[in-house]
């Protein structure tokens, strides 16, 4: 493998599945020369950022349940993948975020899995495994006020937070802030301007997987070098989870270790049109910390 590979697995271990996948995305990613200046690439980024932050805040400043204060906003809005964990290659025209919903917290939402539902194969032939899925069971005040935004089903006696209707809640949120009275400004930098596009889609958001798709325009100051950007927005809920079912989680071992040792997980809606009341553990937070701190140990 070379000597990259012997500096790299005093970091990451034995040369195993996982570590061999960490290899190759710091082989072929890190540090790899870009099509823009680094002032561009930074006011791409400071952009991108403060146009999703004024998205967010905007979009649930006026309900009473899951208003998120302005100063708390970088609290509720984490920035995932490549151009986070600095091994974008190509040019800066995709971003994710995670969107962490406000008011659901481990006080009032209990990670469970007691539910039965149908695991079958993708249209792939590819089987999902059961473990992947859990239900969060709503355990809090203001039931009734959930269920009318229609945020809560109850199954035998218990509420469960609705992971389609949870989507659709971000989802009319957001959409409501990309066009009308309350359509976000456009972001003015150095090098360039950043405003929403409305693209082949309208002005929505489009779905995406979990995941909402924006799609927003970079206007180049110097030159015609502009940029068509999507970022995907993910709804998610940040709760603790039993020690019992995090030795269950499917999932490598280091990304295991790391949610045991921070005692939360992130939780986002399978997103089906149906009702459902699926949600998926997601690691991406946890991979971009990895990426990141290899990036740090060996520049």
């Amino acid at each position: 493998m070379g000597s990259l590979w012997n500096q790299i697995r005093p970091i990451i271990g034995r040369p195993n599945r996982v570590n061999r996948f960490l290899y190759d995305i710091y082989k072929e990613e890190i540090a790899v020369d870009r099509q823009r200046s680094k002032a561009e690439i930074h006011d791409i980024g400071t952009a991108v950022n403060d146009m999703i932050s004024a998205i967010v805040g905007q979009a649930f400043e006026t309900d009473t349940v899951f208003n998120i204060p302005r100063k708390m906003l970088p609290n509720h809005i984490i920035g995932v993948g490549s151009f986070f964990e600095q091994t974008k290659i190509i040019d800066v025209n995709e971003f994710d975020f995670t969107v962490v919903l406000p008011y659901f917290t481990s006080e009032n939402v209990r990670v469970v899995k007691e539910l039965h539902s149908p695991y079958v194969g993708c249209r792939h032939g590819v089987r999902k495994n059961p473990f992947a899925f859990v239900e969060l069971e709503y355990v809090g005040k203001n039931a009734d006020i959930l269920t009318k935004k229609n945020l809560l089903t109850t199954i035998k006696s218990k509420r469960y937070i609705l992971a389609c209707g949870l989507y659709t809640f971000a989802k009319v949120k957001i959409d409501d802030c990309l066009s009308g009275p309350r359509k976000v400004q456009p972001v003015d930098r150095e090098t360039g301007t950043l405003e929403f596009n409305v693209n082949g889609f309208g002005s929505k958001s489009y779905p995406n997987g979990p995941a909402l798709k924006l799609y927003l325009k970079w206007w180049q100051n110097w030159g015609h070098n502009n940029l068509d950007i999507t970022v995907d927005l993910v709804p998610a809920i940040k709760t603790s989870i039993p020690k019992n079912m995090s030795n269950n989680i499917t999932a490598p071992y280091v990304m295991r270790k790391e949610v045991t040792k921070s005692n939360c997980c992130f939780f986002i809606p399978k997103n089906k049109p149906h009702v459902s009341v699926d949600f998926i553990i997601s690691f991406s937070q946890i991979e971009s910390q990895l990426l990141l701190t290899l990036r740090k140990e060996r520049p």
